[in-house]
């Protein structure tokens, strides 16, 4: 089958290919024929907002070595080296619930500080509560390790 373009030159359709639809083509190659063109927008901004959130994140995350506090009010990190102390905020909730099982366990003076090794990242939002009294906020995305004695070379 051959269309005329504005100019009465033929063309050849897209339905002369084995494609089928017109329509189908772009469906075939990019998501299931089953979609709306609404939900392929969708699936497509969500996935481009999905790359940018999670190459922005782990660009700026690294590893943090130091001796960590756990209580009721408290949730704090101090670098290895440093006098520095840093709010602790936690990206999930089984993260929090394991650390804190961790620390309950391997801990027996309030306030005892326990050496922990993680990934994370500083978060530069203004903040309120308890966390407002640290100069900075460290996000912790991965504890890599935990252990109940503090190494001697973080003292």
């Amino acid at each position: 089958m051959h269309l005329k373009n504005k100019h009465n030159k033929k063309i050849k359709s897209i339905r002369s290919r084995s494609f089928g639809q017109p329509k189908a083509v772009l469906r075939t190659f990019l998501v299931a024929p089953y979609l709306s063109r609404y939900e392929v927008i969708m699936k497509l901004i969500f996935s481009i907002l999905l790359l940018f959130v999670t190459t922005n994140v782990s660009s700026h995350e690294e590893i943090f070595k130091g001796r960590y506090i756990l209580t009721y009010d408290l949730d704090i990190f101090t670098p290895c080296g440093s006098e520095e102390v840093f709010w602790v905020n936690h990206g999930w909730p089984t993260l929090i619930s394991k650390l804190k099982e961790f620390y309950k366990e391997n801990t027996t003076k309030p306030e005892q500080s326990i050496y922990i090794e993680f990934r994370g990242h500083y978060h530069h939002e203004q903040s309120d509560g308890f966390q407002s009294n640290y100069e900075k906020v460290v996000y912790i995305s991965e504890v890599i390790k935990k252990a109940k004695s503090i190494p001697n070379d973080c003292k």
